[in-house]
């Protein structure tokens, strides 16, 4: 249930350029460029759309970088957060042959600078008519599109993963947690469910005593979310929420 950059090959420009770029450090990551139009970028193909799972919350998370072919050139995203990248869902019935499309998150990177690497992450429940054993699709695809079509648009460590059961309400007691996961101990790496982060990077990390944590980078108008157990809430009472915070500079 796991989707990694790691198959580059089936990725392509939607409709635009795409390629791999790797770096001076031996590292790679994949590039659209020449786009003729907002709705081109990153595209990766579902191979088997049977094989996830209905209802069920999968994180999408990725690494997310804007530019221009000129230094000059410059996205409106780093000004007033329009032209933000968007993530669509993208598949065609084999019965009837109509292509439907859904949006699935945008982009909320406020004030990230162009050039600069961002996070995107959102939680995603595919439905039983796009996924799963009862759908019937000839083809699947997620890709970005937004930016304005002049810039470039570069995605990193993509992942698509089911949550961890231990990120999930106890089945017995469901209203005991309100926050599941709050102490990070069921996620690893970039799985931070059933959290979010908002423009920076964040991720699980584990310590030389074994402790599981929370981490932010440059936090700023940056943040972690996440949805409570809404059902669980019980008017006028008076809840309690505490965390641990620890802020350094590097």
């Amino acid at each position: 249930s796991t989707l990694s950059s790691s198959g580059l090959e089936i990725w392509d420009g939607n409709g635009a350029t795409g390629h791999i770029v790797t770096t001076e450090r031996g590292d790679s990551y994949y590039e659209v460029f020449n786009r003729t139009s907002a709705g081109q970028g990153p595209r990766v193909m579902l191979t088997n759309p049977k094989c996830l799972t209905p209802g069920a919350p999968y994180l999408f998370s990725t690494k997310i970088k804007v530019s221009g072919p000129y230094t000059s050139d410059c996205s409106h995203m780093e000004y007033n957060n329009g032209n933000c990248p968007v993530l669509m869902l993208v598949y065609r019935e084999l019965d009837t042959g109509r292509q439907k499309l859904r949006r699935l998150g945008r982009f909320e990177g406020k004030y990230l600078p162009d050039d600069t690497w961002g996070i995107f992450q959102l939680q995603i429940l595919f439905t039983a008519e796009e996924v799963g054993p009862t759908s019937n699709n000839q083809m699947m695809a997620m890709f970005m599109e937004g930016p304005e079509a002049s810039l470039d648009i570069a995605l990193d460590d993509f992942l698509l993963e089911l949550a961890p059961p231990g990120t999930y309400p106890n089945p017995v007691q469901v209203c005991a947690e309100l926050l599941p996961n709050g102490d990070a101990e069921h996620g690893s790496g970039a799985n931070i469910f059933p959290f979010t982060s908002v423009g920076r990077e964040s991720s699980v990390v584990t310590d030389e005593n074994g402790n599981s944590f929370f981490r932010q980078s440059r936090l700023g108008s940056n943040r972690l979310t996440t949805n409570l157990v809404t059902g669980c809430v019980v008017k006028g009472v008076v809840y309690r929420i505490s965390a641990r915070r620890f802020g350094s500079i590097t």
